[in-house]
């Protein structure tokens, strides 16, 4: 602001003009200035004096105070810093012709605020080497967002961002001389100044410092876990910058070059070869990787696997009692072989362990039949045995034969016409069967012989019924004695049980159903029996075993038999001679009625109940009654009403059609699951109709009462389409039925039971025209007051609903 030169006309008074500024609008660079100029009376009375104004037009002055004032005037955007000068001026001439004037001239230099900085800009960061990283970035300032510094925050390998440098605001770059190998850098550029700090980050990507190249691992060893697996550890030396990325295992296989078999983690100090076989060895070389290259690798000792087996020796006679073997070898890792004799292939004796992989061995193990076999070893690791060898052979009396058949203890039937006695010839030299000689016995102790030639069997005619037979043989090769006689060999000759079915016969009319047996046993007697019943398809459907019984009896819980089935009855039967037979009998099932059963029907006319007895006529033919039950029959249907009744059982019918024709269909069934159905007429003949709600409650409606029925379409729309003649139906189903019924009641009971009606919100209606359905009902109660007992008019809108079959 700025007072102009004061002008004192008299005396006592002073006035003076003035200039003030404002700023209305602040921007980044400039301002938006306004001015104002008005006059100041500071002292005495101008009277009402008329002064001009260099800003137009005049004004009066009087007593000390603010005159004139032209209210703000735009001067316009001004950049901080800059200077706006303005001039203002205000004058009269007095009644003496003095003219008086006051000039006010002002310079304004607009400060520029300080406001919180922007965020800058394109932060980029480049790697300069393996420690240094150069950081750049574009500022963002204004006059009124000025920078007064930096800051220059870093993330290492994705953690939390610290702060490492505080620039001035005047900065573009910075250089990070703290980065070290093996770790990922980014950047964030942020200002400040006395508002505040910059709202925001500008950030760089993410550097990345390769790791230094790895050290070598050390201590590398190989233990065989067995011959698909070796475990090869080692123990590791990354560090922080020169970290393991991998650790690569090389192989060489019984002694080539090496292959990379496997490549591990970084943090791994072990590996599991599977890959290995036997009869190979192995050693191991181990490295470790990371993007910067490779250690140097470190190796393992050698490692052996079980040898692989020899193949077959072969072997031929050298003498009468020597043998020269040849043994194929090929084994990588044998170092010895063990050699083994045997006369039969089964026993086994070691003989020799050869130093060394052994290809050839000579024997000489006296007169008779050998075989040979051979392993490889390498410590405690032994191969497979080889194939035994071909026998290798010297000229001997054959073994006892094996005997084949008759088995021991087996039984053949009395009508087989001959026994043929059948063995195996055992030669210890291998040489083939010229002679031999069966022996047989009844007793034990005298023997017949039969001979026989290379024929390894013998026939003779069968033995008599219930002999025990005992019998042996030995034979002879190219040797000229026999060798020795077999063990001796025992079977029986015996018949086997008959079976015949004395129960059940070839009808069945009652159950439970009896079985009996007919057992006839020359050779001994029942050990066990069983049962069997079947349909004629051969499918089981009841089966006992009866162990030494030949009958039993098959309740209907066990088996019942369907009226008018056919089936098949099947026995067996095992006999303590080890003989064993069956015999099937067809037969057919027709089972005896029951007695009659009927029904006595009361109608009660005042509740609309129909009560019903049963009755068995005890003195009909048939079987006894165990059940009954009772439907009820109408034009629309059958209703079971009860059932599991017995003889003098009572049911009441509640749901009992009314004033029209029906009947009652009575059932007596047996415990065979055979019935016998009769029919008895039932009507109830009532002026009332009724309504029947909650437990046990009931209303009733007599004098004539009126009824009406209202059925319609429930879901169906019409709609009219221009075009069409007629319109179009659409019906989604379900029918309406409601139904408005009038009465007269007498009694207060009468009347009270309409009256409870509504505080049930579904009941039954059984109308004088004989329908019976579920109703949702409204009540309409007129009292007439003037007759000396209670009198009332019902009107019941009565709206049919779904519910159970009744």
């Amino acid at each position: 602001m700025a007072w102009g030169n004061e002008v004192w006309p008299t005396g006592q008074t002073a006035w003076n003009t003035y200039i003030e500024w404002k700023i209305k609008e602040y921007g980044e660079n400039s301002c938006y200035v306004q001015v104002k100029y008005s006059s100041y009376v500071k002292c005495g009375d101008m009277r009402g004096t008329i002064v001009n104004r260099s800003w137009g037009g005049q004004y009066r002055m009087y007593g000390p105070g603010w005159y004139g004032d032209s209210g703000w005037l735009d001067v316009g955007w001004v950049n901080y810093g800059d200077p706006v000068t303005r001039e203002c001026s205000a004058w009269y001439t007095g009644y003496s012709g003095t003219f008086r004037k006051s000039t006010c001239r002002d310079t304004f230099k607009p400060s520029a605020p300080v406001w919180t900085p922007q965020t800058p800009s394109n932060a980029k960061a480049v790697r300069k080497s393996q420690t240094l990283n150069v950081v750049t970035w574009t500022r963002n300032t204004t006059a009124a967002r000025p920078y007064d510094g930096i800051y220059v925050d870093r993330q290492t390998d994705g953690g939390e961002w610290v702060n490492i440098a505080k620039p001035g605001g005047d900065k573009t770059e910075y250089s990070d001389d703290t980065v070290r190998p093996n770790h990922t850098y980014r950047y964030r550029i942020g200002a400040y100044n006395t508002a505040g700090n910059a709202g925001g980050h500008s950030y760089t990507e993410t550097l990345r410092n390769p790791p230094e190249k790895p050290a070598a691992p050390s201590g590398a060893k190989v233990e065989r876990l067995n011959d698909e697996k070796n475990l090869i550890t080692w123990a590791n030396h990354a560090m922080d910058e020169a970290p393991y990325s991998e650790v690569r295992i090389e192989r060489s296989t019984d002694g080539g070059g090496s292959v990379q078999i496997a490549h591990v983690s970084g943090s791994a100090s072990s590996y599991t070869d599977p890959t290995c076989s036997a009869d190979h060895y192995y050693r191991y070389l181990v490295r470790a990787y990371n993007e910067s290259g490779y250690s140097e690798r470190v190796m393992t000792d050698r490692t052996f696997n079980t040898p692989s087996a020899p193949f077959k020796p072969s072997g031929q006679r050298t003498g009468d009692t020597s043998v020269e073997l040849t043994i194929p070898n090929l084994s990588r890792t044998a170092s010895a072989t063990e050699i083994q004799r045997s006369r039969d292939r089964k026993d086994w004796t070691t003989i020799a362990t050869v130093t060394g992989k052994a290809l050839s061995f000579g024997d000489n193990p006296g007169g008779g039949t050998f075989y040979y076999r051979a392993r490889n070893l390498r410590g405690s690791l032994v191969s497979a045995w080889s194939e035994p060898s071909e026998a290798i052979v010297t000229i001997c009396a054959p073994a006892a034969p094996t005997l084949l058949t008759p088995t021991s203890g087996e039984v053949l039937l009395v009508s087989q016409g001959r026994v043929t006695f059948t063995w195996h010839h055992n030669p210890i030299d291998g040489s083939a069967q010229s002679a031999a000689e069966v022996q047989y016995s009844t007793d034990g102790t005298a023997w017949k012989t039969v001979t026989a030639a290379t024929a390894q069997s013998a026939s003779v005619p069968n033995f008599p019924l219930n002999s025990t037979v005992y019998w042996r043989v030995r034979t002879k090769g190219v040797h000229a004695d026999f060798g020795p006689w077999s063990g001796n060999s025992s079977f029986h000759v015996r018949q086997p049980p008959q079976l015949a079915f004395d129960a059940p016969g070839q009808t069945v009319r009652n159950v439970p159903v009896g079985v009996s047996v007919q057992y006839v046993d020359a050779s001994g007697a029942l050990a066990a029996m069983a049962v069997a019943i079947t349909d004629m398809g051969g499918n089981v459907l009841y089966e006992e075993a009866l162990g030494t019984s030949t009958a039993t009896s098959v309740t209907k819980d066990e088996w019942m038999p369907e009226d008018g089935g056919e089936y098949r009855i099947v026995a067996t039967a095992r006999s303590t001679s080890g003989l064993q037979s069956t015999a099937s009998m067809p037969f057919r099932v027709e089972f005896e009625l029951p007695r009659r059963a009927s029904l006595r029907i009361e109608a009660d006319i005042e509740r609309g109940y129909a009560e019903l007895q049963c009755i068995v006529d005890n003195n009909d033919e048939g079987q006894d009654v165990e059940s009954l039950s009772i439907w009820r029959v109408t034009r629309d249907g059958e209703r079971l009403i009860a059932s599991d009744l017995s003889d003098g059982s009572s049911v009441v019918d509640r749901y009992a059609p009314l004033n029209t024709e029906y009947s009652y269909r009575v059932a007596a069934y047996a415990a065979s699951g055979a019935s016998r159905a009769t029919e008895h007429p039932g009507s109830i003949k009532t002026p009332y109709c009724f309504v029947y709600y909650g437990d046990g409650l009931m209303a009733r409606a007599q004098f004539d009462p009126t009824e009406q029925r209202s059925l319609e379409r429930a879901n169906r729309t019409l709609v009219r389409y221009a075009g069409r003649a007629y319109p179009v139906l659409y019906d989604a189903g379900g029918i309406s039925d409601t139904r408005p019924l009038t009465a007269h009641v007498i009694g207060e009971e009468e009347v009270r039971a309409f009256e409870d009606l509504i505080l049930y919100p579904r009941a039954i209606f059984k109308s004088v025209a004989g329908d019976v359905f579920h109703v949702a009902a409204d009540v309409s109660v007129n009292r007439d007051l003037c007759m000396p007992t209670t009198h009332a008019d019902i009107s019941l809108s009565l709206t049919r609903v779904d519910g159970e079959a009744l």
